[in-house]
């Protein structure tokens, strides 16, 4: 069984440039992702692959509390889309489903840019699908949808 969530925003005076790079900026992911309920936070992104960010790279994603996600890069297209997916993550979430993809789109509108943050997994047992669909629908959704709201933020000085 595949579940979906998404959220959705747009930046008034940043360009699609601007957010594409701040999502491809490992520093700048824990700025925007602080989870929500028990979705961890982002505490660090190492990228993995030597060289830029760009497709085939990988990176490790360590949360909050301590577990950690291996994603692969599967789309590098700035300014206009970044996909990747977990090619492996320990439990709770490795409980939960069995893979999942993550798409970032950023679209020019007249006076910034929207972003979209897509997610896309495939429950792992048909036993788990109650407390999946929760995690997706609710809790993930909600972690998302800060996340957007946060990185259509300007961006905070830097001292």
């Amino acid at each position: 069984m595949r579940l979906t969530t998404h959220a959705s925003a747009v930046a008034r005076h940043l360009s699609a440039e601007a957010l594409f790079d701040r999502v491809a900026d490992p520093a700048a992911a824990r700025e925007f992702f602080r989870g929500f309920g028990p979705v961890p936070a982002i505490a660090e992104v190492r990228l993995l692959s030597s060289g830029p960010l760009a497709a085939g790279a990988r990176r490790e994603i360590v949360m909050a509390d301590g577990s950690t996600l291996w994603e692969q890069v599967t789309e590098f297209d700035r300014p206009r889309r970044h996909r990747y997916r977990i090619e492996r993550c320990g439990p709770p979430l490795s409980r939960l489903v069995s893979e999942a993809a993550g798409t970032w789109t950023f679209e020019p509108e007249e006076q910034g840019a929207r972003v979209t943050w897509k997610y896309e997994y495939v429950v792992a047992s048909i036993w788990v699908v109650p407390v999946a669909l929760l995690f997706v629908k609710v809790l993930m959704r909600g972690a998302m949808r800060r996340a957007v709201a946060r990185l259509c933020q300007p961006p905070p000085a830097r001292s």
